[in-house]
């Protein structure tokens, strides 16, 4: 194991780290850095959990999401719906049809689990490595390691925290890493000035699109 200069872990193998995520196989997940972070190998598709089922009746969806981050270069685009409409297997669907743009990598962080906002950052530090630091907080240890780095962020399930005040810490990571792209799952949108909200409706209906 090593650590670069920003106070990110570089993990040697794809056993370093293993979550299970609620709707995905039980399977062990890459988010080792040398997979995710390096700045010149591109991110393997084994870093995002596998989806119990294949994308249905979605393309639409997933190619106006794909504009919006590659075509507009959204930093933040928020899918919001009801629960169980699929908003997470959008999500990674998205992902995987947008990660070649990011040349520097792509984590998924699922925070279904976390309960409270000032818990936020340390969920996406350990997805992503980065040491803690006693002269900075978590938010500014994840910021440093991002900074300059054309990276995706995917952020599930957030609508439990968005009371909480979870957009500041939303802002302040696009604020400081101007490069960053943060994709976001959520019931509710964060109501950020940056922020593209796409509604995902129920399968059959008419979606209205990007807001």
């Amino acid at each position: 194991m090593a650590v670069d200069d920003s106070g990110l872990v570089v993990r040697g193998s794809s056993n370093d780290v293993s979550r299970t995520l609620p709707g995905v196989e039980s399977r062990r997940m890459i988010v080792y850095c040398a997979a995710i972070m390096s700045s010149t190998a591109p991110l393997s598709s084994g870093s995002f959990p596998i989806p119990r089922t294949r994308l249905f009746g979605r393309e639409t969806e997933r190619e106006a999401a794909r504009d919006v981050l590659l075509e507009d270069a959204a930093a933040l685009l928020t899918l919001t719906g009801p629960g169980g409409v699929g908003k997470t297997r959008l999500a990674l669907a998205v992902a995987e049809k947008v990660e070649r743009g990011f040349p520097d990598g792509a984590a998924f962080v699922q925070l279904a689990a976390v309960c409270e906002r000032d818990h936020v950052p340390g969920a996406i530090a350990s997805v992503l490595g980065v040491r803690g630091h006693p002269e900075r907080t978590t938010s500014q240890s994840i910021a440093s390691a991002l900074r300059g780095r054309r990276f995706l962020l995917i952020l599930d399930n957030m609508e439990h925290l968005a009371g909480e005040g979870i957009g500041t810490i939303v802002q302040e990571l696009l604020d400081q890493c101007p490069q960053l792209t943060i994709l976001v799952t959520s019931r509710e949108p964060l109501r950020l000035t940056l922020e593209q909200r796409y509604v995902t409706q129920p399968l059959g209906s008419s979606a209205p699109g990007i807001h």
